[in-house]
């Protein structure tokens, strides 16, 4: 599955994944100046969950039978979307990761040797 993402144009992809797409904006963006896996690490490998501001929250949620998924919530009142949460697959979350990081380095393509390695460690 692709979403056919740029970055920043969750408005222009399936109303379904457009949480995920906007929440994964403030976890790549705002910590620019950091390592780009800053508070990815955190959702990929570490505790498996986040949340910031302006309202959002990603919980890594463990399902009967190996079925783990990733529950996404945005503040409606911020984020203006609709539906403004959902529950991904795990694959789903990943691509979703992979495609916002590739959008990411076609806009800022000085970033692309490091997106390559963060692909590559967390085997998006």
């Amino acid at each position: 599955m692709t979403f056919g993402y740029q970055w920043g144009g969750s408005n222009l992809v399936d109303p379904s994944v457009r949480p995920l797409l906007w929440t994964l904006c403030f976890v790549l963006e705002p910590y620019f100046d950091e390592p780009i896996d800053h508070w990815l690490k955190d959702i990929l490998s570490g505790p498996k969950g986040l949340g910031g501001d302006p309202g959002w929250d990603i919980d890594y949620v463990l399902g009967a039978h190996g079925t783990n998924h990733y529950h996404v919530w945005t503040d409606p009142e911020i984020s203006g979307l609709e539906p403004n949460a959902a529950t991904y697959t795990v694959e789903i979350f990943c691509q979703a990761v992979k495609e916002s990081l590739l959008a990411m380095g076609q806009k800022y393509p000085q970033k692309g040797s490091e997106i390559a390695e963060v692909i590559w460690r967390y085997k998006l």
